[in-house]
């Protein structure tokens, strides 16, 4: 049981690695005349960027959190399959996809309030 979870673990690490964006970077400017002061001005980092940046992050957590979900649901499935029906093997097993799948439901529901949130204040 140990050695499965540290595994998932591992790989929601190395899945939020490349999950996870990086925040914008702005570009240089090359600029002549009047129209310089302007062009500046336009590459000022905002405030949305940075709404975007920490929004992107808490979906690329909960992402994570819901991919760990499903693979604890596979996971019950799996004991439910090799139970044999042992009592004790089905009921811990049963317990697994459920608070699996609960799991699951709640990273569901933190996405949709996260982006219905963040919208509201852009």
């Amino acid at each position: 049981m140990k050695k499965l979870l540290s595994i998932i673990a591992v790989a929601a690490v190395a899945m939020g690695a490349l999950v996870l964006p990086a925040l914008p970077v702005s570009a240089a400017v090359n600029c002549v005349g009047v129209n310089c002061l302007t062009a500046v001005n336009n590459i000022a980092p905002s405030n949305t960027n940075l709404e975007t940046g920490i929004k992107n992050i808490i979906n690329g957590v909960i992402y994570i959190l819901g991919f760990i979900a499903v693979a604890v649901v596979i996971y019950g499935g799996v004991q439910y399959t090799l139970s044999a029906g042992a009592a004790d093997k089905v009921k811990n097993a049963k317990n697994t996809i459920l608070y699996g799948i609960i799991g699951l439901i709640v990273a569901v529901l933190a996405f949709a309030i996260v982006n219905f949130v963040v919208t509201a204040l852009l």
